[in-house]
């Protein structure tokens, strides 16, 4: 079973410190990092899907995350914390 959920948050933290506080997160849970580079089942999978109104593209950080408008289980989840903010 995969529990998905969103959050939304004020954070003084800059995006890449923010996803590296997550990443240590997910480490401090018991995600084990990935041996090949395909699809692997984790224990937990944080990530930024929108920060503000930025747009970041770096090999470790993409910002909108990609194809999430193309993801039920992370549309939805945001729709439920406020319709007026995302209209899709």
């Amino acid at each position: 079973m995969y529990l998905n959920g969103c959050l939304l948050l004020l954070t003084d933290l800059n995006p890449h410190a923010l996803l590296s506080e997550l990443k240590a997160i997910e480490v401090t849970i018991g995600r084990q990092k990935k041996q090949t580079n395909t699809y692997e089942d984790r224990c937990i999978d944080l990530d930024i899907i929108l920060y503000e109104n930025l747009c970041i593209y770096t090999p470790t950080l993409q910002i909108p995350h990609p194809r999430f408008q193309d993801r039920l289980f992370v549309t939805q989840p945001m729709q439920e914390l406020s319709l007026d903010f995302f209209p899709f």
